[in-house]
């Protein structure tokens, strides 16, 4: 079993100013040696959030962060099958 980082944990972090690789070592840190990876939807999310800053530098900055963070952790499909699932845990 892995851990699929949330969108809102991967923006806290990088407000906070933390590279791609201090957020995946505290990761490792707290978690041990796990698989982490992202989700198409996660993308999309920061793709929103760095489109949506007022400055051009921080758009640019957020940018350049995304792409570290989808070079450095796999990123999968959303499929039916995990959707059901998202749909399973979120009823609890």
């Amino acid at each position: 079993m892995g851990l699929i980082l949330d969108s809102s944990v991967v923006m806290a972090a990088e407000r906070r100013g933390h590279t791609v690789r201090q957020i995946l070592e505290q990761i490792k840190a707290a978690h041990g040696e796990i698989d982490i990876g992202l989700s198409v939807v996660t993308i999309a999310e920061l793709m929103h959030g760095a489109y949506r800053a007022k400055e051009d530098a921080r758009k640019r900055r957020r940018l350049a962060f995304i792409d570290r963070l989808c070079s450095d952790v796999p990123v999968h499909p959303l499929t039916v099958e995990i959707a059901r699932r998202v749909g399973r845990i979120s009823r609890r």
